[in-house]
């Protein structure tokens, strides 16, 4: 998971994901994230894997200033305010 910057409503990060599997593909997947404290701030829409794809990007964001800001003091560098953000990837029936 990489911290990508954000905007005026969110802080973004992109979670880049990958089906090792030669012979099953990962369908009816979803990333969900966690922040500690708050509970579920993302879900996305679901999506499959093929085979052995590999470095499928998820782009999501955590809403700005209220769970997340940008310092500017550090180059605009990422503050989830000292919160745990638990991101999970769950595939198939769920």
């Amino acid at each position: 998971m990489e911290r990508t910057g954000g905007n005026d409503s969110q802080v973004t990060f992109t979670a880049t994901i990958s089906n090792a599997s030669t012979t099953k593909p990962a369908l009816g997947c979803r990333l969900k994230g966690d922040l500690e404290g708050i509970g579920r701030v993302f879900e996305s829409s679901p999506f499959n894997l093929t085979t052995e794809q590999l470095d499928h990007p998820i782009r999501f964001g955590v809403a700005r200033p209220r769970l997340g800001d940008l310092v500017k003091a550090l180059n605009g560098e990422t503050t989830l305010y000292g919160r745990t953000l638990t991101v999970r990837l769950l595939c198939g029936r769920h």
